[in-house]
């Protein structure tokens, strides 16, 4: 029997769509200007676009029996424009149809009715005149505002109706919550030190010592493993540090780094016994080399530029025995961004400074800046301009309660969490956990102590990102944001997601 041939299918609205976005671009390098009319139609546009989303439109999927056709070469599709109503063909070009639309105008007395309005401006002061442009521009503002208020409603209306947790979601946020962590935290702990480094150390360093045989070569670890909130599927975050460039900061790896990373890289890949699937990515900030030892299974991202990883680490570890619900808060929302997938978007790093952000909001934990406040920059360890040094204070020394780690109390502070950043103004406020505090984003530079402010000052291309749809801080690396990739979008649904997460736990648990 003759196997059916598939049906392609394409759907007429995304040939004008296409069409539409095609022109606009074409147009706009020409006619770079905008009026009241143009406004009202693109209003128009958008809220055409609205309407038929709004409408809960049936969708069509891929089978094996339909095939979604891209629209393609739009260049070779002409249209020819022709008037119905004077029976002029008006050819190719839009611009031609334009001036028939205003010979038309003109003919059905519009053009009297501009002239009329037009002369009775020529007659205004040039202060009323003044006055007016402002008033309009103060409306276009407000309308532009309304908006875009209206359609970020309308976007978080079908997301709430899109959006639906998993069964493993709702299965981790109605779990036993005491054994969860007694698994978990085990796991962290075991996975801290375990033998497997050792070899995957000596491997790397029977591969990269002689290719610079005149360098003294380390390496270090660090990352989620090594703070204690790793799992058996967490990376494995290695330093290689060749000539002693540990105190070097780099804002983006420079040439000679980008150098020793493919040499390293080129390396790697004759080793096939130790080494597989490398991939080298070196267009990122902090460019990796990300491989899998052979001999344990476990994938290792490697840099050559970023020290600061390794202070990150052990500031973490020293927050983490300090006040162990931080811990407990990271092992579950690093969950709960896995079971959620948000995890391909949001960085461990990025939840748990959010997690120490939200805990020093709630007077758990105090800011980054109480711990280096007494510490001298000339005796401290620093990578570039960045003060890597903090003082091990006690709870007693900072007046903070223990707080307990029994499931009710966890409970609450999961609770919190979700509330906290559903309700945060990420337009206007930074999360800042040196400050501990929340900060608008006007307000950084005259914040910030004055390494950032000498750092920026002298490489303003490096001042922290602040028109991002999230901001959130490094507490050591002042000038990074590490959510600068985020999407409004990405944003909305992380916090549609929490919404839906807090209701479940409010439906399961009695407070």
């Amino acid at each position: 029997m003759d196997k059916i041939k598939p049906q392609k299918y394409m759907n007429p609205i995304t040939f004008e769509a296409e069409m539409f976005v095609n022109n606009l671009e074409s147009l706009s390098k020409t006619y770079h200007q905008y009026d009241a009319v143009l406004i009202s139609s693109l209003e128009k546009v958008m809220n055409a676009i609205e309407t038929f989303l709004d409408s809960n439109p049936s969708e069509i999927l891929a089978t094996e029996n339909t095939i979604l056709v891209a629209c393609n070469n739009l260049n070779n599709i002409k249209r020819i424009y022709h008037c119905s109503n004077c029976k002029t063909d008006l050819g190719k070009s839009v611009e031609k149809v334009t001036l028939h639309l205003i010979d038309q105008c003109v003919a059905h007395g519009g053009g009297e009715r501009l002239n009329t309005v037009s002369g009775g401006i020529s007659h205004q002061t040039s202060e009323t005149n003044s006055a007016k442009v402002g008033k309009e521009r103060e409306q276009k503002k407000t309308k532009g505002e309304v908006r875009k208020e209206t359609m970020q409603k309308k976007q978080e209306r079908r997301l709430d109706q899109a959006v639906k947790l998993t069964k493993k979601t709702r299965s981790l946020l109605t779990t036993d919550f005491n054994q969860f962590f007694v698994d978990h935290v085990k796991i962290g702990s075991k996975l801290k030190f375990i033998p497997d480094y050792d070899l995957i150390e000596n491997d790397l360093m029977a591969v990269i010592k002689p290719l610079f045989p005149n360098d003294n070569v380390k390496i270090y670890k660090f990352g989620s493993r090594l703070a204690g909130i790793g799992t058996r599927e967490s990376d494995l975050d290695l330093f290689i540090d060749i000539g002693d460039t540990f105190n070097i900061f780099q804002n983006r790896a420079d040439n000679e780094t980008l150098a020793k990373l493919q040499k390293v890289g080129i390396s790697l890949m004759n080793h096939r016994k130790s080494w597989k699937g490398i991939i080298q990515i070196d267009k990122a900030r902090v460019p990796i080399i990300k491989i899998i030892h052979a001999h344990t299974g476990i994938e290792c991202d490697i840099n050559f530029s970023n020290s600061l990883g390794t202070i990150n680490t052990k500031f973490l570890e020293f927050i983490f025995n300090l006040q162990p619900i931080a811990r407990l808060l990271c092992i579950f929302l690093k969950k709960w961004l896995n079971r959620t997938s948000l995890n391909k978007e949001i960085s461990t790093y990025s939840i748990i400074l959010m997690v120490i952000f939200y805990l020093q909001t709630e007077k758990a934990l105090p800011s980054v800046e109480t711990f280096q406040a007494n510490i001298k920059e000339e005796t401290a360890l620093t990578v570039g301009p960045w003060l890597c040094s903090y003082a091990t204070l006690t709870l007693n020394d900072l007046n903070i309660k223990l707080e307990d780690v029994g499931q009710p109390n966890l409970l609450k502070f999961i609770r919190g969490f979700f509330m906290f950043y559903t309700s945060f103004d990420f337009d206007q406020n930074v999360v800042c956990p040196y400050l501990g505090k929340t900060i608008k984003k006007a307000d950084v530079n005259k914040l910030m102590p004055r390494r950032y402010t000498d750092y920026v000052s002298c490489s303003p291309d490096y001042v922290l990102q602040l028109d991002k749809s999230i901001v959130v801080q490094d507490p050591i690396q002042l000038n990074h944001n590490v959510t600068k990739g985020l999407s409004a979008f990405t944003l909305q649904l992380l916090k549609t997601l929490m919404v839906k997460s807090l209701d479940v736990i409010n439906e399961t648990f009695l407070f």
